[in-house]
C-alpha cells in the first residue's frame, strides 16, 4: 500500500514536469514581418513554439528588457535574449526578444545559422534556425494590414485618413539594418546623444561599397552617406537612419517625399553592393542586391 501511494506521488510529481519538457515546434521570424530566420544582433525577433505554460500576454514593464518573463527564458547563439514579451495565442505560444550583440552564428554555412535553445521551469526546447541572409531590414506593419507603420514630425501616424504629403519628412520603424554604431548594449535603450547610426558603407570604400536605398513607388531616395559616393541628382534624401533613440532593437528611417508621389505607395528597402570607380562614380550589379517586404504608405 505504501509503495503504491509513493508510486502515484511520484506520478503526480513527474508527469506535470513531463507535460512541460515538451517544448517544441520552434520557428524564428523576423518581428516585423514574421519572414523567418533570425534577424541580425540588436534587432527584434519573433519565436512562435510550442509546450510553454503561460496565461494571457505577459510583457516587459521596464528597461532594461528582463532575460525572463513568465519563467520562460531564450538563448541565440549561447547569449540570453532580452524579452519583450510572451504570449498564449491558443494551442501555440508567442515570444518577443531582442537578438543579443553577443549571438554566436555558424558562419561556416551558407545562411548561416545558429542555435536557439527556449527554456520554462526547468523544461527546454532547442532548433537550429538559419539567419535571414535575404534582407537588409524588415518594416513594421499596422497589424494585419499591408500599411507600414509610419509617422508625420508630431508623431501621429500616417493613415488613410492623415495621410502623408510630398516634402514631408516621415519617420518609419523597422529591424533587422546592420548594427548601429556605436554599439548600445543589449537590453538597453538605444540614447539620443549620441545617436547609434546604421553605417552602410565598405570599411574601404575605394573598392567597394554597399548603397542603402529607399524605392517609393517609381522613387528612389538614397543614402547620401558621403562615404558611399550615393549621387543625390534630383532626389531627396534620408537624413537619419539609425537606432530610435528611447526604443531597444528598434531601427528609425527618417525619409523625405519628393514631389510628385501621390496615391498608395509601394516602399520598399533596398540593398546594393557596388563597386566604386575614380571620379567618385560607381557601378551596382543587379543581380547582388537584397530587398525587404514592400509596405505602403498612403501620400496624397
Amino acid at each position: 500500500m505504501k509503495r503504491q501511494v509513493l508510486l502515484a506521488l511520484a506520478i503526480c510529481i513527474l508527469l506535470p514536469a513531463a507535460m512541460r519538457g515538451q517544448i517544441g515546434n520552434i520557428v524564428v521570424t523576423n518581428a516585423a514581418s514574421f519572414r523567418a530566420g533570425v534577424p541580425p544582433p540588436d534587432s527584434i525577433g519573433t519565436i512562435f513554439c510550442t509546450g510553454l505554460a503561460v496565461k494571457g500576454v505577459v510583457t516587459a514593464t521596464g528597461v532594461p528588457l528582463p532575460f525572463s518573463l513568465g519563467g520562460v527564458t531564450v538563448t541565440i547563439g549561447g547569449a540570453r535574449a532580452p524579452l519583450f514579451a510572451v504570449a498564449d495565442l491558443g494551442g501555440y505560444q508567442q515570444i518577443n526578444f531582442q537578438v543579443p550583440l553577443e549571438a554566436q552564428f555558424n558562419t561556416l554555412l551558407q545562411p548561416s545559422t545558429t542555435q536557439v535553445v527556449v527554456s520554462q521551469d526547468g523544461a527546454q526546447g532547442s532548433a537550429t534556425a538559419a539567419t535571414d541572409p535575404t534582407t537588409p531590414g524588415e518594416f513594421f506593419r499596422i497589424g494585419g494590414t499591408q500599411y507600414g507603420v509610419f509617422q508625420h514630425t508630431d508623431y501621429s501616424l500616417v493613415t488613410e485618413q492623415n495621410p502623408a504629403v510630398p516634402h514631408e519628412t516621415i519617420i518609419a520603424y523597422l529591424t533587422g539594418l546592420p548594427t548601429a554604431i556605436p554599439a548600445v548594449p543589449t537590453g538597453l535603450p538605444a540614447p539620443a546623444d549620441p545617436l547609434s547610426l546604421v553605417e552602410v558603407c565598405d570599411p574601404d570604400p575605394g573598392l567597394r561599397i554597399d548603397s542603402l536605398d529607399l524605392q517609393i513607388g517609381t522613387f528612389s531616395i538614397p543614402n547620401p552617406n558621403p562615404g558611399c559616393h550615393t549621387p543625390v541628382v534630383g532626389l531627396l534624401p534620408i537624413p537619419f537612419i539609425g537606432l530610435s533613440p528611447g526604443s531597444v532593437g528598434l531601427y528609425q528611417i527618417n525619409f523625405v517625399l519628393a514631389d510628385g508621389q501621390s496615391g498608395d505607395l509601394s516602399l520598399t528597402l533596398i540593398w546594393r553592393r557596388c563597386q566604386a570607380f575614380p571620379g567618385d562614380t560607381h557601378v551596382c550589379n543587379p543581380s547582388d542586391q537584397r530587398s525587404s517586404q514592400a509596405v505602403v504608405i498612403p501620400v496624397r
